[in-house]
């Protein structure tokens, strides 16, 4: 604690991912996009290797992979696709191999909650009209879920909403 009995942001960022990490988020080092989705790529091979049968994607595969989850597609549309139905509540999305195989990969699980990889990461920096650097990042089965923008006590929260302008 500062000696006002505040914590800086740098202390509000350590003590919520501590306080994540107690409640079964694993820790990962993301400091960018390009190793966000390098780890995306990973996460979901892994996740998926038995669909996969020993063929892991292709960088077209793989941009298949982004193109059918972002796309063009509101926020809704791919939190739809990432939840799934009432009837099927699993995140899966097709994709057409490079052999011309079709390939359903699961996202998320919603059925069972404890299948799924649930991780935190810290001061991410995006490249955008600006550089932002997000404060805590939280992952669901290695896909960017939330940012937190932590902002000590005293600090107008309007800064924190700039932050998170890309």
């Amino acid at each position: 604690m500062m000696a006002s009995g505040h914590q800086s942001e740098a202390e509000l960022e350590n003590h919520l991912i501590r306080k994540l990490q107690s409640i079964g988020y694993h820790y990962v080092e993301i400091p960018d996009v390009e190793t966000l989705n390098t780890h995306f790529r990973a996460v979901l091979s892994e996740r998926n290797q038995e669909r996969l049968k020993g063929t892991p994607l292709s960088d077209r595969e793989f941009q298949a992979v982004l193109n059918d989850l972002i796309g063009a597609k509101t926020h809704y549309q791919v939190a739809q696709i990432l939840r799934g139905s009432v009837v099927q509540p699993t995140g899966k999305i097709n994709i057409k191999r490079d052999d011309d195989s079709s390939l359903y990969l699961e996202i998320f699980n919603g059925k069972q909650f404890d299948q799924n990889i649930f991780e935190v990461s810290h001061q991410m920096t995006v490249e955008g009209r600006h550089e932002n650097r997000y404060d805590v990042l939280i992952l669901i089965n290695g896909m960017p879920i939330a940012q937190i923008e932590l902002k000590r006590q005293g600090v107008e929260f309007t800064q924190a909403f700039g932050r998170l302008q890309i």
